[in-house]
């Protein structure tokens, strides 16, 4: 069931992304500058949108003024898109504020999953991933940690062979051909 309800809710806030666009170009008059304005203001929206209602938003507003707020804003656009014409999608935006308020308190309160409660208190709480990843790892045991003598110590440098390689000939001075045509 919140399936369907994250469903109906993203479709919901979809229409509402569509709708306004509508009115934001309709309000401007159309023609390129609505086109503008129109993608301007539903940039804004969707920002504001991601800042505070979306699931991941690091400010959200709590559950019920951000489900009275969605909606609303949902219905106003749906009565602005009425004034302008749109008979149609303006009284299914109106409809769908009030969906979108049950949608968006039955998806908060369907949190059944015990990591994802957890991961929500302890954001309340202020223990945000960043302040988990800041702490110093616990240090290892010295019965699980390796001893000094099991590790074999580093070489400085690897083996070299004396021989030189193929197609390097040395020629006078410890040069060979290769070396002195890279320093040319």
């Amino acid at each position: 069931m919140l399936i369907v309800f994250g469903l109906l809710a993203f479709v919901i806030e979809f229409a509402f992304m569509v709708g306004v666009y509508l009115l934001a170009s309709g309000l401007v008059g159309g023609g390129f500058g609505g086109v503008v304005v129109g993608v301007l203001a539903v940039v804004l929206v969707a920002a504001l949108w991601g800042m505070f209602v979306a699931p991941k938003a690091r400010r959200r507003i709590p559950k019920v003024p951000r489900a009275l707020a969605a909606g609303a804003a949902v219905a106003v656009v749906g009565a602005g898109l009425l004034g302008l014409g749109h008979q149609r999608f303006g009284l299914v935006l109106i409809g769908s504020g009030l969906v979108l308020v049950l949608a968006q308190v039955a998806l908060d309160d369907g949190l059944t999953d015990p990591r994802a409660r957890e991961r929500r208190e302890q954001a309340r709480q202020g223990d945000s991933r960043r302040s988990r990843s800041r702490r110093k790892p616990a240090t290892p045991s010295r019965e699980s940690a390796p001893s000094r003598e099991s590790v074999p110590p580093r070489d400085s440098a690897p083996p070299r062979d004396s021989a030189p390689r193929a197609g390097a000939e040395t020629e006078g001075r410890g040069e060979t051909r290769r070396s002195r045509h890279r320093r040319r």
